[in-house]
């Protein structure tokens, strides 16, 4: 299933999460079932017809769901602070070099230009 055209409320995203380690009412996950991120629990006797507890617990699309977005979201953070780091480790290693840069390019723009 294609996750990224999922987009979830905040609240259905907590849902989501609180479905894992328990049961949440039908009520509270509507949309969350028609998607088809959480399951309605049955229950019944051999023979019978399952009736629903009217409580859902997360399905094995919506762990998939959440897995996808904790990706996305490693890759979103992980990179900017990666660049980040890099460019800070960088610009401590020039620091102590900028004056006798800026003095290499004066001469080089007077020598140049004049």
């Amino acid at each position: 299933m294609d996750f990224k055209n999922i987009v979830l409320t905040f609240s259905e995203k907590r849902i989501l999460k609180w479905s894992r380690h328990h049961l949440v009412k039908v009520k509270y996950c509507k949309r969350l079932l028609r998607l088809k991120l959480v399951t309605e629990t049955k229950t019944g006797t051999p023979g019978n017809m399952p009736v629903g507890t009217g409580l859902c617990k997360i399905s094995d699309l919506g762990i998939d769901y959440l897995l996808h977005r904790k990706d996305l979201n490693r890759t979103r953070f992980a990179i900017p602070i990666i660049v980040s780091i890099i460019a800070n480790i960088v610009i401590s290693l020039i620091k102590p070099e900028i004056p006798l840069l800026l003095q290499h390019l004066q001469q080089l723009i007077s020598k140049y230009l004049f």
